[in-house]
Protein backbone atom coordinates (compact mmCIF):
# COMPACT_ATOMS: atom_id res chain seq x y z
CA UNK A 1 0.00 0.00 0.00
CA UNK A 2 1.34 3.22 -0.94
CA UNK A 3 0.10 6.14 1.16
CA UNK A 4 0.36 10.03 1.46
CA UNK A 5 -0.75 12.07 4.14
CA UNK A 6 -0.74 15.12 5.95
CA UNK A 7 -0.17 15.43 9.59
CA UNK A 8 -3.48 13.85 11.63
CA UNK A 9 -6.02 16.70 11.57
CA UNK A 10 -8.10 15.32 14.41
CA UNK A 11 -11.11 14.67 11.92
CA UNK A 12 -12.88 11.85 11.67
CA UNK A 13 -10.28 8.81 12.75
CA UNK A 14 -10.83 5.68 11.19
CA UNK A 15 -13.88 3.84 12.58
CA UNK A 16 -16.04 6.65 13.13
CA UNK A 17 -18.13 6.28 9.61
CA UNK A 18 -17.14 9.87 8.46
CA UNK A 19 -14.86 8.57 5.38
CA UNK A 20 -15.22 9.72 2.26
CA UNK A 21 -12.83 8.36 -0.75
CA UNK A 22 -13.10 9.99 -4.05
CA UNK A 23 -11.01 7.55 -6.79
CA UNK A 24 -9.64 10.10 -9.40
CA UNK A 25 -8.63 12.95 -8.82
CA UNK A 26 -9.12 15.22 -11.32
CA UNK A 27 -11.02 18.81 -11.63
CA UNK A 28 -14.30 16.71 -10.45
CA UNK A 29 -12.61 14.69 -7.58
CA UNK A 30 -10.13 17.41 -6.53
CA UNK A 31 -13.05 20.50 -6.89
CA UNK A 32 -15.33 18.17 -4.51
CA UNK A 33 -12.14 17.34 -2.17
CA UNK A 34 -11.97 20.86 -1.71
CA UNK A 35 -15.65 21.66 -1.31
CA UNK A 36 -15.96 18.59 1.53
CA UNK A 37 -12.46 19.76 3.52
CA UNK A 38 -13.93 23.46 3.73
CA UNK A 39 -16.79 22.21 5.40
CA UNK A 40 -17.29 23.35 8.92
CA UNK A 41 -17.92 19.94 9.95
CA UNK A 42 -15.62 18.20 7.84
CA UNK A 43 -15.50 14.37 6.66
CA UNK A 44 -11.89 12.74 6.68
CA UNK A 45 -11.34 12.71 2.90
CA UNK A 46 -8.69 9.88 1.34
CA UNK A 47 -8.23 9.71 -2.04
CA UNK A 48 -6.36 7.44 -4.98
CA UNK A 49 -5.27 9.02 -8.46
CA UNK A 50 -2.42 7.01 -10.53
CA UNK A 51 0.10 9.30 -10.99
CA UNK A 52 2.55 9.68 -8.03
CA UNK A 53 3.07 13.78 -9.27
CA UNK A 54 -1.26 14.46 -8.57
CA UNK A 55 -1.39 12.47 -5.22
CA UNK A 56 1.59 15.51 -3.93
CA UNK A 57 -0.51 17.93 -5.63
CA UNK A 58 -3.90 16.75 -3.92
CA UNK A 59 -1.94 17.22 -0.43
CA UNK A 60 -0.44 20.40 -1.11
CA UNK A 61 -3.99 21.91 -2.51
CA UNK A 62 -5.91 20.71 0.48
CA UNK A 63 -7.93 18.29 -1.89
CA UNK A 64 -7.40 15.53 0.80
CA UNK A 65 -6.30 14.38 3.89
CA UNK A 66 -4.69 10.99 2.28
CA UNK A 67 -3.88 10.05 -1.00
CA UNK A 68 -3.46 6.55 -2.00
CA UNK A 69 -2.00 4.58 -5.10
CA UNK A 70 -5.04 1.80 -5.53
CA UNK A 71 -8.35 2.06 -5.04
CA UNK A 72 -9.04 -0.60 -2.77
CA UNK A 73 -6.92 1.42 0.38
CA UNK A 74 -8.59 4.69 -0.65
CA UNK A 75 -12.48 2.84 -0.31
CA UNK A 76 -11.33 1.13 2.78
CA UNK A 77 -14.18 1.94 5.56
CA UNK A 78 -15.28 4.77 3.84
CA UNK A 79 -18.71 5.75 4.34
CA UNK A 80 -19.15 7.34 0.49
CA UNK A 81 -17.05 6.47 -2.63
CA UNK A 82 -17.15 8.72 -5.02
CA UNK A 83 -15.47 8.03 -8.88
CA UNK A 84 -14.75 10.57 -10.80
CA UNK A 85 -12.84 9.01 -13.61
CA UNK A 86 -14.11 8.66 -17.23
CA UNK A 87 -17.00 6.35 -17.58
CA UNK A 88 -15.88 3.22 -19.54
CA UNK A 89 -13.49 2.89 -16.24
CA UNK A 90 -15.81 3.31 -13.30
CA UNK A 91 -17.68 -0.41 -13.17
CA UNK A 92 -14.17 -1.66 -12.93
CA UNK A 93 -13.51 0.71 -10.38
CA UNK A 94 -16.50 0.18 -8.24
CA UNK A 95 -15.93 -3.98 -8.56
CA UNK A 96 -12.79 -3.40 -7.29
CA UNK A 97 -13.53 -1.55 -4.39
CA UNK A 98 -16.04 -3.66 -3.13
CA UNK A 99 -14.93 -6.19 -1.42
CA UNK A 100 -13.15 -3.77 0.86
CA UNK A 101 -16.26 -1.75 1.59
CA UNK A 102 -18.11 -1.45 4.92
CA UNK A 103 -22.02 -2.93 5.34
CA UNK A 104 -23.72 0.34 4.00
CA UNK A 105 -21.27 2.32 2.22
CA UNK A 106 -22.87 4.23 -0.91
CA UNK A 107 -20.72 4.05 -3.83
CA UNK A 108 -21.33 6.99 -6.28
CA UNK A 109 -19.64 8.74 -9.50
CA UNK A 110 -20.08 12.07 -11.26
CA UNK A 111 -20.72 10.49 -14.58
CA UNK A 112 -22.67 12.23 -17.54
CA UNK A 113 -24.42 8.56 -18.74
CA UNK A 114 -26.27 6.26 -16.20
CA UNK A 115 -28.34 3.43 -18.06
CA UNK A 116 -24.71 1.77 -19.09
CA UNK A 117 -23.99 1.76 -15.40
CA UNK A 118 -26.81 0.77 -13.77
CA UNK A 119 -26.98 -1.88 -15.81
CA UNK A 120 -23.01 -2.70 -15.41
CA UNK A 121 -23.65 -2.05 -11.45
CA UNK A 122 -26.39 -4.41 -11.13
CA UNK A 123 -24.68 -7.31 -12.93
CA UNK A 124 -21.86 -6.97 -10.24
CA UNK A 125 -24.23 -6.61 -7.00
CA UNK A 126 -22.57 -3.16 -6.11
CA UNK A 127 -24.07 -0.82 -3.72
CA UNK A 128 -24.28 2.02 -6.13
CA UNK A 129 -26.82 5.01 -6.87
CA UNK A 130 -25.43 7.18 -9.92
CA UNK A 131 -24.78 11.20 -9.46
CA UNK A 132 -24.53 13.36 -12.13
CA UNK A 133 -23.13 16.65 -11.15
CA UNK A 134 -24.69 19.48 -13.77
CA UNK A 135 -20.74 21.10 -13.02
CA UNK A 136 -17.35 20.77 -14.93
CA UNK A 137 -15.69 22.95 -17.59
CA UNK A 138 -13.60 22.69 -20.63
CA UNK A 139 -10.59 22.48 -18.54
CA UNK A 140 -8.99 19.18 -17.15
CA UNK A 141 -6.52 17.92 -14.36
CA UNK A 142 -6.65 18.59 -10.81
CA UNK A 143 -5.12 22.28 -11.27
CA UNK A 144 -8.35 23.87 -12.55
CA UNK A 145 -9.85 22.37 -9.37
CA UNK A 146 -12.12 24.95 -7.21
CA UNK A 147 -13.79 24.47 -3.85
CA UNK A 148 -17.12 26.55 -5.26
CA UNK A 149 -17.35 23.98 -8.37
CA UNK A 150 -20.55 22.18 -7.39
CA UNK A 151 -22.16 25.35 -5.42
CA UNK A 152 -25.77 26.23 -6.52
CA UNK A 153 -25.60 23.44 -9.23
CA UNK A 154 -28.37 20.72 -9.68
CA UNK A 155 -26.67 17.06 -9.03
CA UNK A 156 -28.91 14.47 -10.40
CA UNK A 157 -29.69 10.95 -8.60
CA UNK A 158 -30.37 8.05 -10.97
CA UNK A 159 -31.13 5.22 -8.28
CA UNK A 160 -32.03 2.08 -9.88
CA UNK A 161 -35.07 -0.34 -8.32
CA UNK A 162 -33.05 -1.91 -6.13
CA UNK A 163 -31.62 1.26 -4.54
CA UNK A 164 -32.53 1.60 -0.67
CA UNK A 165 -34.29 4.76 -0.05
CA UNK A 166 -32.13 5.14 3.34
CA UNK A 167 -29.30 5.08 0.93
CA UNK A 168 -30.59 7.92 -1.58
CA UNK A 169 -31.94 10.42 1.15
CA UNK A 170 -27.97 9.98 2.70
CA UNK A 171 -26.65 10.51 -1.00
CA UNK A 172 -28.84 13.62 -1.15
CA UNK A 173 -27.76 15.06 2.23
CA UNK A 174 -23.73 14.20 0.81
CA UNK A 175 -24.58 16.61 -2.26
CA UNK A 176 -26.39 19.49 -0.10
CA UNK A 177 -23.29 19.17 2.42
CA UNK A 178 -21.04 20.64 -0.97
CA UNK A 179 -23.75 23.33 -1.75
CA UNK A 180 -25.47 21.49 -4.55
CA UNK A 181 -29.30 20.77 -5.19
CA UNK A 182 -30.27 17.14 -5.48
CA UNK A 183 -33.34 16.36 -8.23
CA UNK A 184 -33.92 12.73 -8.20
CA UNK A 185 -34.85 11.06 -12.12
CA UNK A 186 -34.79 7.91 -13.75
CA UNK A 187 -32.01 7.07 -15.75
CA UNK A 188 -33.42 6.80 -18.77
CA UNK A 189 -35.03 10.37 -18.64
CA UNK A 190 -31.86 11.88 -17.61
CA UNK A 191 -29.82 9.75 -20.36
CA UNK A 192 -32.31 11.15 -22.96
CA UNK A 193 -32.25 15.06 -21.30
CA UNK A 194 -28.81 14.82 -20.92
CA UNK A 195 -27.96 13.65 -24.69
CA UNK A 196 -29.91 17.07 -25.61
CA UNK A 197 -28.66 19.59 -23.58
CA UNK A 198 -24.58 17.74 -22.63
CA UNK A 199 -23.68 15.64 -25.82
CA UNK A 200 -25.23 16.98 -28.61
CA UNK A 201 -23.51 20.62 -27.69
CA UNK A 202 -20.23 18.96 -27.53
CA UNK A 203 -20.38 17.35 -30.92
CA UNK A 204 -21.57 19.99 -32.75
CA UNK A 205 -18.69 22.42 -31.27
CA UNK A 206 -15.92 19.63 -31.82
CA UNK A 207 -17.51 19.66 -35.04
CA UNK A 208 -17.23 23.20 -35.83
CA UNK A 209 -13.62 23.56 -35.14
CA UNK A 210 -13.37 20.79 -38.03
CA UNK A 211 -15.29 22.83 -39.93
CA UNK A 212 -13.45 25.76 -40.01
CA UNK A 213 -10.05 23.88 -39.85
CA UNK A 214 -10.14 22.16 -42.96
CA UNK A 215 -10.76 25.55 -44.69
CA UNK A 216 -7.33 25.48 -44.77
CA UNK A 217 -6.57 29.10 -44.89
CA UNK A 218 -3.55 30.55 -43.79
CA UNK A 219 -5.61 33.88 -42.58
CA UNK A 220 -8.76 31.62 -40.99
CA UNK A 221 -7.33 32.45 -37.00
CA UNK A 222 -7.59 36.24 -37.49
CA UNK A 223 -10.96 35.51 -38.43
CA UNK A 224 -12.19 33.63 -35.24
CA UNK A 225 -13.72 36.25 -32.98
CA UNK A 226 -15.77 35.75 -29.96
CA UNK A 227 -18.55 34.02 -31.69
CA UNK A 228 -15.96 30.83 -32.62
CA UNK A 229 -14.60 31.36 -29.09
CA UNK A 230 -17.57 30.93 -27.09
CA UNK A 231 -19.60 28.73 -29.34
CA UNK A 232 -15.99 26.32 -29.59
CA UNK A 233 -15.46 26.45 -25.82
CA UNK A 234 -16.44 22.81 -24.88
CA UNK A 235 -14.49 21.55 -27.94
CA UNK A 236 -11.05 22.27 -25.58
CA UNK A 237 -12.72 19.27 -23.42
CA UNK A 238 -11.01 15.88 -22.48
CA UNK A 239 -11.20 13.60 -25.26
CA UNK A 240 -11.25 10.07 -23.07
CA UNK A 241 -13.73 11.40 -21.06
CA UNK A 242 -15.97 13.02 -23.80
CA UNK A 243 -15.41 9.61 -26.03
CA UNK A 244 -16.59 7.35 -22.98
CA UNK A 245 -19.88 9.34 -22.72
CA UNK A 246 -20.57 9.64 -26.64
CA UNK A 247 -20.21 5.51 -26.25
CA UNK A 248 -22.14 4.97 -23.24
CA UNK A 249 -25.09 7.21 -24.66
CA UNK A 250 -24.73 6.43 -28.39
CA UNK A 251 -28.75 5.77 -28.97
CA UNK A 252 -29.58 8.99 -27.23
CA UNK A 253 -26.69 11.07 -28.76
CA UNK A 254 -27.59 9.97 -32.56
CA UNK A 255 -31.43 10.64 -31.80
CA UNK A 256 -30.58 14.16 -31.10
CA UNK A 257 -27.79 14.43 -34.34
CA UNK A 258 -30.62 13.35 -36.24
CA UNK A 259 -33.20 15.70 -35.05
CA UNK A 260 -30.51 18.78 -35.25
CA UNK A 261 -29.65 17.71 -38.78
CA UNK A 262 -33.56 18.58 -39.64
CA UNK A 263 -33.07 21.52 -38.18
CA UNK A 264 -29.88 22.52 -40.44
CA UNK A 265 -31.97 20.66 -43.37
CA UNK A 266 -34.43 23.40 -42.42
CA UNK A 267 -32.19 26.35 -41.98
CA UNK A 268 -30.52 25.48 -45.53
CA UNK A 269 -34.12 25.47 -47.47
CA UNK A 270 -34.73 28.78 -46.21
CA UNK A 271 -31.86 30.30 -47.66
CA UNK A 272 -32.08 28.06 -50.66
CA UNK A 273 -35.37 29.70 -51.07
CA UNK A 274 -34.37 32.91 -50.03
CA UNK A 275 -37.06 33.07 -47.06
CA UNK A 276 -34.96 35.73 -44.92
CA UNK A 277 -37.98 36.54 -43.62
CA UNK A 278 -38.20 32.85 -42.34
CA UNK A 279 -34.43 33.19 -40.92
CA UNK A 280 -35.35 36.78 -38.62
CA UNK A 281 -38.44 34.82 -37.32
CA UNK A 282 -35.89 31.58 -36.24
CA UNK A 283 -33.37 33.68 -34.80
CA UNK A 284 -35.80 35.97 -32.97
CA UNK A 285 -37.35 33.00 -31.81
CA UNK A 286 -34.19 31.20 -30.81
CA UNK A 287 -33.66 34.29 -28.92
CA UNK A 288 -36.71 34.06 -26.77
CA UNK A 289 -36.19 30.69 -26.46
CA UNK A 290 -32.49 31.12 -24.96
CA UNK A 291 -33.66 33.84 -22.41
CA UNK A 292 -36.55 31.73 -21.50
CA UNK A 293 -34.22 28.69 -21.01
CA UNK A 294 -32.02 30.40 -18.48
CA UNK A 295 -33.98 32.13 -16.96
CA UNK A 296 -36.07 29.23 -15.76
CA UNK A 297 -32.55 27.29 -14.58
CA UNK A 298 -31.77 30.70 -11.99
CA UNK A 299 -35.43 29.37 -10.75
CA UNK A 300 -35.21 26.02 -10.95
Amino acid sequence: MHKDSRKNTGKAPIGTGRRVAIIGLGLMGGSLGLALRQRRNAPYVCGYARRAATRGLALKMGAVDEVFSHPTDAARLADVVVICTPVLSIAGLAKACTPVLSQGTIITDVGSTKQYLLSKMAAMHVPFVGSHPIAGSEQNGLEAARSGLYRDTVVILTPSAESRRHSVKRLAAFWRSVGARPVIMPAPEHDSMIAATSHLPHLLAALLVRHVSELKNVRIAGMCGGGFRDTTRIADGSPEMWHDVIATNAPAVRRELKRFGRLLDSCIKMIDGNNFTGIRRLLKKAQQQRRAILAARRHS
